[in-house]
């Protein structure tokens, strides 16, 4: 129905006037189950690190022995981006991410009730594949649904992925205060995957933009590739390890309560959604080199006023701020400079994913070992070097670009 009749009584007469219904686009339903799905991603990957000292006591084991589950899931994240997101290429979309996000809601309603942590880290890598094809799946969709316009809508997707990061401690904290089991924040998480499940399965899916159509992947300059890799695995790398150890940083470090250490946790995930929410209308105005470079900067002040005042915890809260704030669009902001340089297909973007999830899976561990055989501060120069490592190398982009004129930002 594309009008609408709307009667106007007027003293003694009727008016009729007639109204032209605004459909709503096609486009707008699918970035909103995208941005559906980027909640319940949020809150799934944001809630194993409340929930770790939980799960420890369930399994009567030491907390620090559980960080390799942080590499488990990143684990299977790297494997369902790799060769499970190349299937976006060949069969519906919606349906592919629809089947992962039921994969990883099984996956959460088990693992608060699992036995063994043998048992324990098969349904975390599980989660993770599920949660990984999604990621890709989303973001990929997007692309070709926006095409080269696709900067603020990649980064509206991460923005609701850092309202669901948000929403997981909040969880947790409400749930046991109310006296019930941690499974019940698991349970909650799973049900909140139903809703976009629902919805994506109503909406077709879009096909590959006309703009990709144009390119040949044969033609792909896998030394972009490579480059773009690197930085993921760098990002990735630091946002999920910061996310993650913050909590044992702090009470380890006997730096504040585990209050305290919740609230700098919860900080981090609301700066990384707050500062998602303002690079979306910067994306518009800014080019994304210098979004990214300004981001990169930030990180590396916010990481040197955490270096240097070590052991206040004010410094390690507005540290915090700072770096969340900073790091927030580098990660979507860069994808969307990719889809700009080269052609993105669900081959590539898994490439991408899988190699932010071998810095998720190498950088948890390895800053799990200098905690625990150096000293908490260890993880913060380590991360320091990570952004100095990703500036290099982002710089060394943009020259390669400027020397290709055709890779260059419009």
């Amino acid at each position: 129905m594309d009008n609408f009749c709307l009667l106007v009584f007027s003293g003694d007469s009727i008016i009729v006037v007639e109204k032209k219904m605004v459909p709503i686009s096609r486009n707008n339903l699918r970035i909103s189950g995208y941005c559906g799905a980027f909640v319940v991603l949020g809150a799934a990957i944001a809630s194993l690190g409340p929930t770790l000292p939980y799960l420890a006591e369930n399994l009567k084991v030491n907390v620090a022995s559980l960080g390799y589950l942080f590499s488990t899931r990143s684990l299977g994240y790297l494997l369902g981006s790799l060769f499970i997101g190349r299937l976006f290429d060949r069969f519906s979309g919606h349906r592919l991410m629809a089947v992962m996000l039921l994969l990883a809601a099984f996956g959460l309603v088990v693992i608060p009730i699992a036995p063994y942590v043998s048992l324990l880290a098969l349904l975390l890598l599980v989660v993770g594949i599920g949660l990984g094809v999604t990621d890709v799946g989303a973001n990929t969709l997007t692309m070709w649904t926006y095409g080269r316009r696709s900067g603020p809508y990649i980064n509206t997707l991460f923005f609701f992925g850092g309202v669901g990061s948000i929403i997981s401690p909040l969880i947790v904290s409400c749930i046991l205060n109310s006296g019930l089991d941690i499974r019940w924040a698991y349970w909650v998480i799973a049900l909140m995957i139903l809703p976009p499940v629902l919805w994506l399965l109503r909406l077709p899916s879009p096909p590959p933009s006309r703009e990709d159509k144009a390119h040949d992947e044969s033609r792909v300059n896998y030394t972009l590739v490579a480059v773009f890799g690197v930085l993921f695995f760098l990002y990735i790398g630091l946002e999920v390890s910061y996310g993650g150890w913050i909590f044992t940083f702090i009470t380890v470090g006997y730096l504040g309560s585990v209050s305290q250490a919740s609230l700098v946790t919860s900080a981090f995930y609301f700066a990384i959604t707050l500062g998602r929410l303002i690079a979306i209308p910067v994306n518009v105005r800014y080019k994304q080199t210098a979004i990214v470079s300004a981001c990169l900067i930030g990180a590396l002040i916010s990481l040197g006023v955490i270096l240097y005042w070590h052991a206040s915890l004010l410094a390690l809260g507005l540290g915090t701020l700072g770096l969340g704030l900073a790091i927030a669009s580098i990660f979507p902001t860069t994808f969307a400079f990719a889809g700009k340089t080269m052609y993105l297909s669900g081959k590539i973007t898994g490439l991408f994913w899988a190699c932010g999830s071998a810095g998720a899976i190498f950088t948890p561990w390895f800053l799990g070992q200098l905690i625990g055989r150096i000293n908490p501060v260890a993880m913060v120069v380590t991360l320091f070097i990570y952004i100095c490592m990703a500036l290099i190398v982002f710089v060394g982009l943009i020259q390669y670009t400027k020397r290709h004129p055709r890779l260059s930002e419009n």
